[in-house]
C-alpha cells in the first residue's frame, strides 16, 4: 500500500504530518524527506498522525529513529499520535515507547506543545 503525506505548518513552525497507508522499504524515502524537509526549514516540532498507518517496516522505524534524533539535536519535539494497535505493539516490543514520544490524539499534541515549546492557546 502506498504512503500519503499530507502536511501542515502552522505560524510557529510546528509541522503536522497526516499520514496514510504503509511505511516500508518503497515508501520510506518519502517520509524521511518530508522530516528533512520540516528540518531544513526550521521546524519548531514535528508530529506524525498514524491514524491510518496500518504497517510500518524495520526500515520505517529507521526513519522515525533518525527523525527523532535530528529533532532532539534541535531540542524540537517529535511527537507520534494516533497509533494504531498493530503499530503501537510493534513499537512496544522494539521498546521504542520509551525513547519516541507516543501521544494518543491531536488534542494531546496540541497540550504537550503548550506546555514544552511555550506556544499559545
Amino acid at each position: 500500500m502506498p504512503l500519503h503525506i499530507r502536511s501542515e505548518k502552522d505560524h510557529d513552525q510546528n509541522y503536522l504530518f497526516e499520514l496514510k497507508g504503509s511505511i516500508d522499504s518503497d515508501t520510506y524515502g518519502n517520509l524521511d524527506n518530508e522530516i528533512k524537509k520540516a528540518e531544513a526549514a526550521g521546524a519548531r516540532s514535528v508530529s506524525l498522525n498514524f491514524g491510518d498507518v496500518d504497517y510500518v517496516s524495520s526500515i520505517g522505524i529507521r526513519v522515525l529513529i533518525d527523525g527523532m534524533k535530528i529533532l532532539k539535536n534541535r531540542k524540537s519535539p517529535f511527537l507520534l499520535f494516533g497509533l494504531q494497535p498493530q503499530v503501537k505493539k510493534v513499537l512496544e516490543i522494539m521498546r521504542l515507547t520509551s525513547v519516541l514520544e507516543v501521544l494518543d490524539s491531536r488534542s494531546d499534541v496540541n497540550h504537550y506543545l503548550q506546555e514544552h515549546c511555550s506556544i499559545p492557546s
